[in-house]
């Protein structure tokens, strides 16, 4: 990308995730900056993280990839997801996960350890000189036209914009905020109030060249807790212990808690019988452990990301329980889409510097971006830690009962839906490699991201023309009287009254029965061919009614059942069913699901029997009736 001649100076706190990977974007983009880093790059915590496709397409955007997939080798983390009950019994198991994810967004989900990603960040970067280590920030000044960092060894830094990527106990934000409440009291008044505690995690990892199986993930459900065991590179085994505290709290910095070796000795003692499997125990994992950390897991969207030339990403402005997976992609998204708008701005400015405005036009651009979607990914993580933790009875029976019904298969629709919509670094070329689902900032045009107003109009259309055609077929086919004498015959026979037993349903196959035998008497030629033509002429109705039913994304819907829709066909005819299946179709297709080309694919073999089936079932018997009244 051609240098931007005159290039913002970016300040970025925190060489983690979030921070080093928007180094890699602003040095791709040519804009400048410089990491400082409080500590050393790539510690050794015992951390690991899973990195699910909206993460990894970024990080192939900034070649990234390639390092990461070698760090992973073989591994295939999601090949076998499990679901396991409190007692460790298997009740859910899918295979092939990670591939169907991969077949749909053109990337294998994979996990590894923490500090193994921050690594290869840090190398792929050309200028390895603009990161400091050891450099933490205590105080920072907001001089027009400049922003100012001064570190505890009284070091001082100039730039035009700074990046708090700091973590979640950042010092950047705590700062910003504090010049915010100053600058705007009711903006930040209630902010140090808005993280929610309500579980605590030991997390770590294992050496096990046995006892867990390979390329497999468990989710272990339990009254008050949950395991998550994933299966990594070099026979190690990362694992998560998730255990709901007596209280909640909110709050933060000093409302953390802040938990020591004995407590967290003895939340492994309590849950050291847990059955992770049907013969390994939370315990054994942790007594084989290389190393584990407990600590508090708080839950928050900030509403105030940044103020004058201060802004947080990551962990600063959002954080999510890790359950979900969500948190490392999701920082890499907040750099790619705030690299994105500093980029257009910088180039819309020409030869001129950015002026407060332009930067505060940014962060909002920015911000309002990317809220909605941290925003569902924090919900999406509470719900899965609610649901494997066995929160309510509600909670349980949908994960005991419910979702196991469902399938995996809807584990990643719900999992593709919420990436499909990710960010990426718009100046910087893509490269997604061919998928089954387009991205969202692939289609044509934007989605529509409230789609009730059309589904109200639709069904409202479409009940307007149900109730026009009932009335009107009402009006013109209601029964004489004449239809129900007893005296009345067909072709010389009398025509039989009792089909089943039951008056109700009786009367209505008689009217039935009496408008077919009028048809198909060929008493009159013109009104038997006309009828004999509308007949016919639902063929491709019912085809097109049963491919629809068959496509993998009609399961569960209201159109999953094309032979209800033909039977009411007969009762009330195509002029009202009609707009009524239109009703549920339409319904159905305004689901993102939609979207992915492998949900909308018809298994072959339904394909080949819909149109043989459809003639042999209802053409065969339709021209049957027609032809035994002719007579010999």
């Amino acid at each position: 990308m051609a240098d931007i001649k005159e290039s913002p100076r970016v300040i970025i706190v925190g060489g983690s995730i979030a921070g080093l990977a928007l180094a890699n974007m602003l040095e791709q983009t040519c804009v400048d900056y410089i990491v400082l880093e409080k500590y050393q790059i790539a510690p050794q915590l015992g951390a690991s993280i899973a990195l699910l496709p909206n993460g990894l397409r970024i990080l192939d955007q900034i070649g990234c990839l390639e390092a990461l997939q070698k760090e992973v080798g073989s591994s295939d983390v999601f090949c076998q997801m499990q679901t396991r009950g409190p007692d460790g019994k298997l009740f859910m198991e899918g295979s092939q996960f990670g591939q169907a994810v991969e077949k749909r967004l053109g990337y294998l989900p994979i996990a590894l350890e923490r500090r193994m990603l921050i690594q290869v960040l840090y190398d792929n970067l050309k200028l390895k000189e603009k990161v400091l280590t050891n450099k933490g920030v205590v105080q920072i000044k907001q001089i027009p036209g400049r922003v100012e960092v001064i570190t505890k060894e009284g070091e001082v830094f100039e730039g035009d914009i700074l990046v708090g990527a700091d973590g979640f106990h950042s010092t950047v934000r705590k700062v910003m905020w504090h010049q915010g409440k100053q600058d705007h009291p009711a903006s930040f008044a209630i902010e140090s109030q808005s993280a929610s505690i309500e579980y605590s995690c030991i997390f770590g990892m294992s050496e096990m060249k046995e006892g867990f199986p390979r390329n497999t993930s468990v989710n272990g459900q339990g009254y008050g807790y949950a395991h998550l065991v994933m299966d990594g590179p070099d026979d190690t085994v990362f694992w998560f212990l998730f255990a709901q505290d007596t209280e909640k709290r909110r709050g933060l910095w000093e409302s953390i808690p802040r938990y020591t070796d004995a407590e967290k000795d003895a939340l492994a003692a309590k849950h050291a019988d847990d059955k992770v499997t049907d013969t390994l125990t939370f315990g054994d994992l942790y007594r084989t452990q290389k190393m584990s950390t407990l600590q508090a897991v708080p839950e928050a969207v900030f509403e105030q990301w940044h103020n004058g030339r201060v802004i947080t990403i990551g962990d600063a402005a959002h954080k999510f329980n890790p359950i979900g997976g969500q948190g490392g992609s999701n920082a890499i998204e907040d750099a790619a889409v705030l690299t994105t708008h500093l980029v257009n701005a910088v180039k819309a400015c020409d030869d001129r510097r950015l002026t407060s405005e332009d930067i505060d036009a940014v962060f909002k651009k920015t911000q309002a971006e990317r809220m909605a979607r941290v925003q569902h990914f924090k919900n999406y993580s509470h719900t899965i830690q609610a649901i494997n933790g066995r929160a309510t009875a509600l909670w349980t029976f949908i994960g005991s009962r419910i979702i196991p019904a469902l399938g995996m298969d809807l584990a990643a629709d719900m999992l593709c839906e919420g990436l499909r919509p990710a960010a990426r670094v718009g100046p910087l070329r893509i490269k997604t490699p061919k998928t089954a689902d387009p991205w969202t900032d692939e289609l044509p045009s934007k989605p529509w991201t409230s789609l009730v107003p059309l589904n109200i109009l639709s069904i409202l259309i479409s009940v307007g023309l149900t109730i026009v055609a009932f009335e009107k077929i009402a009006g013109s086919a209601a029964p004489s009287q004449d239809m129900f004498d007893p005296t009345l015959q067909f072709l010389g026979s009398p025509l039989k009254l009792i089909y089943t037993g039951v008056a109700a349903i009786d009367e209505v196959l008689r009217v039935i029965v009496i408008a077919f035998s009028d048809a198909v008497s060929w008493q009159d030629e013109g009104h038997s061919l006309q009828f004999l033509y509308l007949l016919i002429y639902l063929v491709p109705i019912l085809v097109v009614w049963y491919v629809e039913s068959s496509r993998k994304h009609s399961s569960w819907t209201l159109i999953a059942g094309p032979s209800v829709y033909a039977l009411l066909m007969n009762l009330a005819g195509i002029g009202v069913i009609g707009p009524v299946y239109l009703i549920a179709n339409a319904l159905r297709d305004n689901t993102a699901i939609c979207l992915s080309a492998d949900k909308r694919a018809v298994p072959l073999a339904k394909a080949k029997w819909i149109l043989p089936s459809i003639l042999i079932g209802y053409g065969l018997p339709t021209l049957l009736i027609f032809s035994t009244s002719l007579g010999p």
